[in-house]
C-alpha cells in the first residue's frame, strides 16, 4: 500500500522520530498491532538518508564538486571526518535470537565484523565480505549462543569508525533474559525500534528510550489513502462514496 500511496497523515511523527535520532537518542515506536509502526520506522529511516544526501552536493559558496570538497574534508580531518558516517543496520525478523544472528549478518556484509569472531574457519579471515556466503556460514552462526553472539557483536560496533545505527522493526519479544545483551548493544550503538507493547518486566531496557506513540490514523488521512489507493490502480467501484466511508468508519 506504502509503495502506492506513500506515507500520509504521519509526516510529524516521523520528523519527530528524527530529529530523536539525530540528537543521538534511543527511540521506541509503541503503537497497537497493524497501527503502521514499521512504516513510520521505514519513513524514518529514509528521511535520515535524504538528508545525509541532500548534504553531499557542492558547496553553494564554493562551488566544489562533492568528489574534491570530500577529498579536502579528509585530508583536513582525516579520522574526525570518518566519525561522521552512519551505517544503517536494518532488523527485519521477530524472533529475539534472530535479530541478533540477523546484526552479525550485516555487520560481516559490511566487513566491520571480523569472521574469526564468530567461530568461522581461519580461511575466512582473508575473504573480502562481499565473497563471504551466508547461506554457507548461516547454519553454523545460528548455532552460537546469545553470548557468543553478543561478544561477536559489541566490539564489532565499538570498534566501528562512524555510528551504527540499528532499526528494530519489533522489540516486543525481548524477553528479560535478553535484556543484558541488549543493554550492551546501546552502550555500542544506537537503536530504534518498535514495540506492540511495553512489558513491565523489560522496564531497564524502556527506561534507555524516548518513547513515540504511533497512534491510528485520522480519518481524513484514511480517506486520503483510499481515494489514492483506488486511483492510481484504477479499481472500478460502484458507489465510492459509499465505499470509502464504509471503510473509513471501520478502520
Amino acid at each position: 500500500m506504502k509503495e502506492i500511496t506513500g506515507l500520509i497523515g504521519r509526516e510529524n511523527l516521523v520528523e519527530k522520530a528524527a530529529q530523536e535520532v539525530r540528537k543521538g537518542r534511543h527511540v521506541l515506536l509503541t503503537g497497537r498491532v497493524g497501527v503502521g509502526k514499521s512504516s513510520v520506522l521505514e519513513a524514518v529511516l529514509e528521511r535520515l538518508e535524504r538528508r545525509r544526501d541532500e548534504r553531499a552536493p557542492a558547496d553553494a559558496e564554493s562551488g566544489d564538486p562533492p568528489g574534491e570538497r570530500e577529498e579536502q574534508e579528509r585530508e583536513r580531518y582525516g579520522h574526525e571526518r570518518r566519525k561522521r558516517a552512519r551505517t544503517v543496520i536494518h532488523i527485519s525478523d521477530h524472533q529475539p535470537k534472530a535479530q541478533f544472528v540477523d546484526i552479525a549478518r550485516q555487520l560481516l556484509a559490511a566487513g566491520l565484523l571480523d569472521p574469526l569472531a564468530l567461530d568461522l574457519p581461519e580461511p575466512y579471515r582473508d575473504f573480502p565480505p562481499e565473497r563471504i556466503e551466508w547461506a554457507k556460514v548461516r547454519r553454523h552462526v545460528n548455532r552460537l549462543s546469545m553470548r557468543d553472539l553478543t561478544a561477536a557483536i559489541i566490539p564489532a560496533l565499538h570498534d566501528h569508525h562512524g555510528k551504527a545505527l540499528i532499526a528494530v522493526d519489533d522489540l516486543t519479544g525481548v524477553t528479560p533474559t535478553l535484556v543484558a545483551f541488549w543493554l550492551a548493544v546501546f552502550d555500542a550503538a544506537q537503536v530504534i525500534g518498535c514495540a506492540g507493547q511495553k512489558k513491565p518486566n523489560l522496564a531497564k531496557l524502556w527506561w534507555k528510550m524516548a518513547e513515540i506513540e504511533v497512534p491510528p490514523l485520522a480519518p481524513e488521512a484514511t480517506r486520503e489513502i483510499l481515494e489514492r489507493y483506488i486511483a492510481r490502480r484504477g479499481m472500478l467501484i460502484e458507489s465510492p462514496g459509499l465505499f470509502v466511508g464504509h471503510i473509513v468508519k471501520q478502520s
